[in-house]
């Protein structure tokens, strides 16, 4: 039997969302809705790309979270257009 899932909380601890803002695979609506869920920071890369955030201009913001755990948000573009 699966255990229920749990609801999401706001945490303690910095967490760093991305959105691609045209993207169907995983609509940019989903990441919003993550962010308010969470109380996470939304990165918005302004492109239909899905699983591209390595290849676009915001690839910095991402791995600067990682490497120092600053979350970045706004928006910056990305390297397919809608």
């Amino acid at each position: 039997m699966k255990a229920p899932a749990a609801k999401p909380t706001h945490g303690n601890s910095a967490l760093q969302i991305s959105g691609h803002l045209y993207e169907r695979v995983t609509p940019y609506l989903w990441a919003e809705q993550a962010r308010h869920a969470t109380g996470g920071t939304l990165l918005t890369i302004l492109n239909s790309g899905h699983a591209d955030l390595p290849f676009t201009p915001c690839a910095e913001k991402a791995i600067t979270f990682f490497r120092t755990g600053r979350t970045a948000k706004g928006t910056c573009g990305g390297n397919q257009q809608p």
